[in-house]
């Protein structure tokens, strides 16, 4: 099964052009509403995830020392997330270019050789999740380890 984003782009000139044009945006707007929903869905269940452990006394003192697995559960979802978001970036950067180029077919709008930064952006973000899990991980046990032992 070949990609039909990565053959050679078409002339967009008649009407099946134009229904081709907008099945591009509509794919690339799904795609990019979708990266942003994974986005805000892992961010709000990682931050749940991690304030169990402050929130939940109880919660805390019945799991003791496994009170640190809720913020290695967040990283490991984050990590899981980070997976899906490249390959879901990948395809909404090969949607992006096709779009630009249809867009510089039908309308002369030029978006220059510059890349979208936001497939790093998102990255960036998901690797400072992954870092703040991790000094998480490192103040329940340091947290753990100073309260007395009952």
């Amino acid at each position: 099964m070949t990609n039909t984003l990565d053959l050679e782009p078409k002339k967009v000139s008649d009407d099946t052009g134009i229904e081709a044009a907008k099945l591009i945006w509509d794919e690339y707007k799904y795609r990019h509403e979708h990266v942003w929903k994974l986005i805000v869905q892992v961010t709000v269940a990682v931050v749940i995830i991690s304030i169990i452990p402050y929130s939940q006394p109880l919660v805390s003192a019945r799991l003791r020392e496994g009170v640190v697995l809720l913020p290695l559960v967040g990283f490991a979802l984050t990590l899981i997330a980070r997976a899906r978001l490249i390959r879901e970036m990948e395809i909404l950067g090969k949607l992006r270019s096709r779009h630009r180029e249809i867009q510089k077919e039908l309308h002369g709008i030029e978006h220059g050789a510059e890349a979208s930064s936001f497939s790093e952006q998102v990255k960036l973000y998901l690797v400072s999740i992954l870092i703040l899990e991790a000094v998480n991980v490192v103040v329940l046990l340091f947290l753990w380890l100073e309260s007395p032992q009952s």
